[in-house]
């Protein structure tokens, strides 16, 4: 027979993107396009965290319910200022999670060998898929640090992504609408400053190119849809975690 205990139970927290475009004070469109974004690089489906709202004149919109990994990674590309705000808010909610009233549950009786044999063999198939996540998670996780570690110019951060062609990049994102030339110098379509910046080098006399941190992702997404190229005998290599 079971007996019964009273125990905290984790309650799964979440955090709503008009929350966190609240927080961070931005426009709600433009969070839900940076989550989308986010999506599309950690190949997660927008049903997982879907859910929706209805605004001042009773239409009913969409919204997503974030847990605490994926809006810290969805903040890392956002200001330090910003990033503070939303581990603030987070600290907060798992602060008052902790106050909630104490759950009744069962457990096995563990003087019951076969009771107890099932519950042991539950407990090891968790640990077992809990581990198996994390393992997953640590590619794209490694790849989010990276997008947000590094401020060097294009040139520098493609060396981060193991096997592109340094000398094609520019001419690939020129094909692919990003980059326009002007007396032989790279230029940013002023429509995707938002994503690659242009600085002057005096001492060059020359113009250089930054990605931003949605630059960095867009590179990073392009670079796994093999959308950019690669050098010879590295077309089926994929991210790494390299360092510069």
């Amino acid at each position: 027979m079971n007996q019964m205990v009273n125990l905290n139970t984790a309650s799964t927290l979440t955090m709503s993107s008009r929350e966190i475009a609240l927080v961070t004070d931005k426009r709600h469109a433009d969070v839900m396009r940076d989550i989308r974004a986010m999506f599309g690089q950690l190949e997660i489906a927008e049903r997982t965290f879907a859910s929706s709202y209805q605004d001042t004149t009773g239409r009913t919109l969409p919204s997503f319910n974030l847990p605490k990994r994926e809006t810290l990674i969805l903040v890392s590309g956002y200001s330090v200022t910003l990033r503070t705000r939303i581990i603030d808010r987070w600290m907060e909610l798992e602060a008052k999670d902790a106050q909630q009233p104490v759950t009744i549950l069962s457990i096995p009786n563990f003087a019951n060998p076969a009771e107890a044999a099932r519950a042991w063999a539950a407990e090891f198939e968790a640990k077992q898929i809990a581990e198996q996540k994390l393992e997953e998670a640590k590619p794209q996780l490694a790849i989010a640090e990276r997008v947000v570690s590094h401020n060097h110019n294009l040139s520098r951060f493609i060396r981060t992504l193991d096997g592109i062609n340094q000398n094609a990049i520019k001419k690939d994102l020129m094909s692919l609408g990003y980059l326009y030339k002007q007396g032989g110098t790279y230029r940013v379509y002023a429509k995707h400053r938002n994503v690659f910046t242009e600085k002057a080098l005096p001492e060059f006399g020359s113009i250089d190119i930054f990605p931003t941190a949605d630059g960095k992702a867009l590179l990073v997404h392009l670079y796994e849809a093999g959308k950019v190229t690669m050098r010879k005998g590295c077309d089926e290599m994929g991210p790494t975690t390299k360092s510069i």
